[in-house]
């Protein structure tokens, strides 16, 4: 008969021999399809959207981390029979893509895109857009989505044209949608405007770096107040010369069509009403009183240039007729960021070269009064190119908010929306009680054409195509034109609900139950996709198109550091599930639109983080490593590598697991009357646990508590505590303990395996469908699992467990202290006052099973302060005496030997260090001696007389052993000679 020892080994070597994670993959793929053929239940239905990606790129593992909180979601719902609807779907993204195929042009061919026709460009969009499709559909693929790819949407084909083009003629139509004249954010770089959430107000220093209209990147000076010298027109007696005013943008003076002042500021009281001489177009100007100037601020003195700052633009728009007849709006910059003609000799400058010839000029003429630094200045950078926004007076389409978001609003407050975590909540409740319009048109190729036609006279009809707006106009179709902006993406995204989950508009009518019953995403796009999802589909229907929402948190490397490919962070989730070499991520990085500037960088970064490239995973690997932490917190730490190891190594130990009930159940052939034991009714209690607290959490899509829930009660409960104190019965062959272990072991790994499917989906239904003592169900009743579960007992019972569990740990870490093995049997009294006197009729045998130590009596009181052999187990008050004179004169014989080799590498131990301090107190000693160290023996004594003080420590706690193992053994010779 084999040993113990050897039949585990025999048993480990076999599992080993026998998993094969890409044998995983291989079945999961052929079987199941990657996850395409996972069977449906049938219940209600449960319908969900995938965020589409944006046809920008490939996935990266941020991606990741919403499709794998998703999908674990739909797999539950599966398990709880239901009918689940998961779409996939992309999106167009305008402005994302448009600036995506720009840098390719740039990289590829040096070529911009006005240097391009709109059909040419549309062309190379279009080219983009399909290979990124198909690399994004790859990618989903091989993650093993359970998506429903039988009716994937995109957010521009004929569908959502249609759906976007009825929802606007509608918001249109109801007042909602309106053109008008305002200062909006303008990219130079995408040429086009921008929404007030696209624009990032960002504080800088001295410079900032923002694309070069010729290509790459450029430093640029900001954080200057110029001061400029507007001469008085009609000078008193007692006047200045000038008035002069402090600004950060001199190459604007042209277009300043006054001077304000604070109407309560005495210094200027006299100006008001009186003109200066611009400098640059030296034209006369008034100077008009203004609320909205601070005195404090700068000189005191605001130089007004309506057309380009929203503060200015409305100055003019508040100002009576008599001064607004004086002032005129004049742009300051054109679509590229260029001076317009109205600079005079500067025309077509950047405006960034403009402002150093301008300040030159101002100096020639004494109109320069000299610079200041500003410490920090904050610059509206645009969110998709990094260039500096310029305000421009345009006529634009706007959506009127303030309806729209205060109906949603009070649901919110209601009630009638739920939203998960609670920050989601506040979030969503801000953007909402924001009621700035939103710009809705961009001056862009790529995306949604604004369906508004205008006559010759200006006069614009909304509808749905040209024959419609020919019928509302009665103009011949000949003579009308679209409107060549396309809208911003998020309006078409902001429709997904109600036409991919209620077929809008073709079916008008939105039942009562929601079209999606969850909205699931990443929190950074609570408010631009969210709150507009709402929003808009409940202008249209009438109706919430969601009514729960959950969100996740933003992937973090293991710095905390956002994810940007310019820090070298970002990984291909393709990478963890196929490998990737060193070389090959850093051609991947290449291949990229990164920067040139930041490739270096970049590349820098990747191969100190990944030196030797990442190994094959899988995709069940990628998923634990997704899950292992909190996804719903804001930020999501992921040190890639050591978390890739720990779910490698957990699903070898879920094979282990599976090897071993298959191992139970062959030795157990002929049934027998099961012999129960206190450990089977407990691990059936933490079972009953387990699925109550999965099944709750995954019915609230809160991913991580029942992630974690199941992953600690496989590797703690089942695989650390039940099967190590099933072991001895396997070894003994005791047939009637086995039949209780094996009918125990197969219905807890049964449903552990299966609720673990919804994280690992891979190896759980690979070992559920190769063990033929096990059955792979297509759902579980949770109901009928939890149904007699008693909490109180559960917890009395669990409570005994884990005080047997820290018996356990603290012997072991003795064993370990005094070169005990596990092999070696002991015996212990336990002596405690709050510990239930059937602790050890009820659990000893337990103990002795799965620690090897016999807990022989229990006592309250004992004087224990001359006992050597005293062991306390931490946080109770339990201590523990050990016999360690065995019963057994082989076994106590091989103690004592245990001991006095402990005894003799104690001593051996404790001269290794007295020679070490000797040596370094002689080497410190010997610089100490010297006059005048140089910095390099100075450090060389710091560094020695830091191992004289470690080793010293090391002394104590070596002696403090070595008296300990010599009182255990002289106690052991007492009780020999009273024998």
């Amino acid at each position: 008969m084999l040993s113990r020892r050897l039949f585990i080994q025999s048993r480990a070597s076999s599992v080993s021999t026998k998993f094969s994670w890409d044998e995983v993959r291989d079945y999961y793929k052929h079987k199941y399809h990657n996850g395409t053929s996972e069977r449906n239940g049938k219940g209600e239905v449960f319908k969900m959207v995938l965020p589409p990606p944006n046809v920008t790129g490939v996935l990266h593992i941020g991606h990741a981390l919403t499709v794998t909180v998703e999908d674990a979601i739909c797999r539950f719902q599966r398990l709880n029979d239901r009918n689940v609807e998961w779409i996939p779907g992309f999106d167009h993204a305008g402005i994302a893509t448009q600036t995506a195929v720009e840098k390719m042009l740039w990289k590829t061919r040096r070529v911009r895109r006005h240097e391009l026709s709109s059909d040419d460009f549309l062309e190379h969009c279009l080219d983009w857009k399909e290979v990124r499709e198909k690399e994004i559909s790859n990618q989903l693929r091989q993650l093993g989505t359970t998506l429903d790819w039988s009716r994937p949407f995109y957010t521009m084909n004929n569908k959502f044209k249609t759906a976007v083009n009825t929802a606007f003629v509608q918001l249109e139509k109801d007042g909602l949608i309106y053109r008008d004249k305002r200062i909006i954010n303008w990219c130079p770089s995408l040429r086009s405007a921008i929404s007030n959430e696209e624009v990032d107000l960002t504080p800088v220093g001295g410079s900032v770096t923002i694309p070069n209209p010729k290509g790459g990147m450029r430093k640029v000076k900001v954080g200057v107040m110029y001061k400029v010298r507007y001469k008085l027109v009609d000078r008193r007696h007692g006047d200045p010369e000038y008035l002069e005013v402090a600004t950060t943008r001199p190459e604007s003076v042209f277009a300043d069509t006054a001077l304000a002042v604070n109407p309560k500021d005495p210094r200027f009281f006299g100006f008001i009403g009186r003109f200066v001489k611009n400098p640059m177009s030296e034209e006369q100007i008034p100077v008009i009183p203004s609320e909205l100037v601070d005195p404090d601020l700068g000189t005191g003195v605001l130089k007004v240039t309506p057309a380009c700052s929203p503060v200015d633009y409305r100055i003019y728009s508040d100002s009576a007729e008599e001064f607004k007849r004086k002032m005129r709006l004049i742009p300051v910059t054109d679509d590229a960021g260029n001076l317009t003609k109205f600079a005079g000799k500067f025309e077509g400058l950047d405006r960034f070269d403009a402002k150093e010839k301008v300040v030159k000029f101002l100096t020639r003429i004494e109109a320069f009064g000299g610079e200041e630094k500003v410490e920090k200045t904050v610059l509206p950078i645009c969110s998709r190119s990094g260039d500096l926004c310029e305000g421009r007076l345009m006529d634009q389409w706007f959506l009127r908010t303030k309806e729209l978001n205060t109906n949603v609003l009070e649901r919110l407050e209601k009630g009638e929306i739920k939203i998960d975590p609670d920050y989601g909540r506040f979030a969503l409740s801000d953007w909402l009680e924001n009621h700035e319009p939103w710009c809705l048109s961009r001056q862009l190729v790529w995306g949604h054409r604004i369906p508004a036609y205008f006559d010759d006279s200006g006069n614009y009809f909304s509808a749905i195509d040209l024959d419609e707006a020919e019928e509302k106009s009665g103009i011949p179709k000949e003579k009308l034109t679209q409107d060549p902006d396309v809208l911003d993406t998020w309006f078409s995204s902001a429709l997904i609900p109600i036409v991919v989950g209620a077929n809008w508009p073709k079916t008008r009518a939105v039942g009562q139950k929601p079209p999606i019953d969850l909205m699931e995403t990443g929190h950074d796009i609570t408010g631009f996709w969210v709150a507009r999802m709402l929003i808009l589909c409940y202008g249209l229907t009438g109706k919430l198109p969601f009514d729960k929402i959950s969100l996740h948190g933003m992937i973090r490397d293991s710095e905390g550091r956002k994810m940007s490919k310019s820090r070298g962070n970002v990984i291909d989730p393709l990478f963890l599930i196929n490998g990737a070499s060193l070389n090959y991520m850093i051609k991947d990085l290449k291949e990229s639109n990164l920067p040139e500037e930041e490739l270096a960088s970049a590349i820098k970064l990747i191969s100190k983080d990944y030196p030797k490239g990442i190994q094959k995973y899988g995709p069940d690997v990628l998923r634990f490593v997704l899950l292992r932490r909190d996804v719903q917190a804001k930020d999501v730490p992921v040190d890639l590598i050591p978390l890739a190891e720990e779910g490698f190594k957990f699903g070898n130990k879920l094979a282990n697991m599976t090897k071993y009930v298959d191992l139970v159940c062959t030795a157990n052939a002929e049934r027998s009357k099961p012999k129960w034991k206190i450990e089977d009714k407990w691990i059936k209690s933490r079972l009953k646990r387990t699925a109550q607290i999965f099944y709750n959490n995954m019915s609230e899509a809160k991913t991580h508590p029942a992630f974690e829930a199941v992953f600690q009660f496989i590797l703690n409960d089942i695989c650390d505590t039940y099967l190590e104190s099933t072991k001895k019965a396997l070894w003994q062959k005791d047939p009637a303990r086995l039949a209780a272990i094996r009918s125990t072991l197969v219905e807890c790994v049964e449903i552990s395996l299966k609720m673990w499917s919804t994280f690992m989906p891979m190896v759980s239904n690979y070992l559920l469908d190769h063990s033929k003592n096990l059955e792979n169900r297509a759902a579980i009743e949770f109901e009928e699992i939890v149904s007699d579960f008693d909490a109180a007992a559960s917890n009395s019972l669990d409570r005994n467990v884990r005080t047997a569990q820290n018996i356990i740990t603290a012997l072991r870490a003795v064993r370990a202290r005094l070169g005990f093995s596990e092999k070696t049997p002991l015996s212990a009294t336990v002596m405690s006052r709050t510990l239930d006197k059937k602790f050890i009729e009820d659990l000893g045998e337990f103990v002795e099973n799965t620690g090897n130590i016999r807990l022989r009596k229990m006592e309250t009181e004992k004087d224990v302060s001359e006992n050597i052999n005293v062991v306390t187990v931490p946080g109770t008050d339990i201590i523990l005496v050990l016999d360690l004179d065995n019963e057994d004169p082989e076994i106590s014989a091989k103690i004592r030997n245990q001991l006095h080799e402990r005894l003799r590498s104690s001593k051996k131990r404790i001269e290794q260090l007295q020679a070490l301090i000797k040596k370094y107190s002689n080497y410190a000693n010997h610089l100490k001696e010297r006059e005048n160290l140089t910095k390099g023996e100075e450090n060389q004594l710091k560094k020695h007389e830091g191992k004289v003080k470690q080793s010293e420590r090391a002394l104590q706690s070596q002696l403090l052993e070595l008296e300990k193992l010599e009182g255990i053994l002289k106690s052991l010779r007492k009780e020999n000679e009273e024998d």
